[in-house]
């Protein structure tokens, strides 16, 4: 803002105090009652004097008289670059709040407040313009400005940078990387974040948290410990075992009985193992259902879990006569116990044909007979 708009300012400012202040518009020369209320016209304020009133003083003086008095400027004292833990005290901070005339305000009510207060503070400045309060830290760690206002119609501020350290910690959190899924015998992409945090959730610097997994559960971890940095946060990455599975992890607070837990989930890799486990080589009375067996197939990784939920399409290939049959749900799904499977219902034409599957680019053949119906 330009001097000249802030003297403007000013000026508009005293006014409406002085018409807040009850000062009536008059006109100078005219008559007044003796110990009447100053009054005003468009640029004076005017005082009644034998019995007549005079303009006495302009409205920028008035302004400079008024605003003078407000509270225009706070100075930090002491007490900034502090630290504290989170819950604690911080020592005591001060400061200094000065008139915009540029003497010391006493009795100008301060607040203290801020983003890592517990709750903001009410005093008032004594007689040389200083306040003083003991600010305590709420729950949440890091750096923050203590802002100071002086509360009046120019409420100047001035901050005071106040650091509030996590306490020790207490627990473990799982930061990320948890409940994640990586195919029998490869490594978790993500690495498994954690923390040694405190009473309020804060990460601490430097915790360190151990993990483990119940004997025969085939994951392995590199490091089996990890170690947090000035953040409180490590990481440590892992591989699962050869066994589709969910793994239950325990990560425990190094030195404490602290711990939580979090799943890994193995699933099957790619399928390269497919082969007919029923179906091959049967027939059926046209027109009726393949009775004896449905057309499954068992698919597993190179570990032997099941390929479960892999999409399996089926093709029927008819004979030059038309001898066919009709499918059931088709693709058909691998399911928990590794099988895929159809049903299949002979068409109406006798012969012989086949139905083929394919399990990620292996094709598998059956050979199925429709047979006439008898006498």
């Amino acid at each position: 803002m330009s001097r000249r708009r802030a003297s403007f300012a000013i000026v508009i400012a005293a006014s409406l105090v002085l018409a807040t202040a009850g000062c009536d518009w008059v006109k100078a020369g005219t008559r007044c009652r003796t110990g009447a209320a100053p009054g005003r016209d468009s640029g004076w304020v005017l005082f009644c004097k034998n019995g007549r009133w005079q303009r006495t003083l302009t409205i920028q003086q008035a302004a400079d008289v008024i605003v003078g008095s407000w509270a225009g400027r706070v100075e930090a004292v002491g007490g900034g670059d502090q630290y504290a833990k989170v819950g604690s005290s911080f020592g005591e901070v001060s400061v200094r709040v000065f008139r915009k005339n540029g003497s010391p305000a006493a009795g100008a009510p301060v607040t203290f407040s801020g983003a890592g207060l517990a709750a903001p503070l009410h005093t008032t400045s004594n007689a040389g313009g200083y306040a003083a309060v003991t600010p305590v830290a709420n729950g949440v760690a890091g750096p923050w400005d203590l802002v100071v206002t002086a509360d009046g119609p120019l409420k100047p501020t001035a901050n005071i940078r106040l650091t509030n350290q996590p306490d020790v910690a207490v627990a473990v959190a799982v930061v990320s990387g948890a409940d994640q899924a990586a195919a029998a015998g490869t490594s978790f992409a993500q690495p498994i974040r954690l923390a040694g945090i405190d009473r309020f959730g804060n990460p601490v610097p430097w915790s360190r948290v151990d993990v483990s997994v119940p004997d025969g559960e085939g994951t392995w971890f590199a490091p089996a410990t990890s170690y947090g940095d000035d953040s409180g946060i490590g990481s440590i990455n892992a591989t699962a075992g050869n066994i589709a599975r969910t793994v239950t992890v325990t990560a425990t607070l190094q030195g404490t009985a602290a711990s939580t837990t979090f799943p890994l989930r193995i699933v099957a890799g790619p399928p390269v193992n497919a082969s007919i486990t029923s179906g091959d080589w049967q027939g059926a009375v046209v027109g009726q259902p393949f009775y004896y067996q449905a057309l499954s197939i068992a698919v597993s990784d190179a570990y032997g879990n099941p390929a479960v939920g892999l999409s399996v399409p089926f093709t029927v290939h008819p004979s030059a006569e038309g001898a066919a049959a009709t499918l059931s749900a088709n693709p058909s799904v691998v399911g928990a116990n590794g099988l895929v499977s159809v049903n299949a219902v002979a068409n109406s034409i006798v012969g012989d044909y086949t139905v083929t599957a394919d399990v990620a680019g292996t094709v598998l053949t059956f050979h199925l007979n429709n047979i006439a119906a008898g006498p």
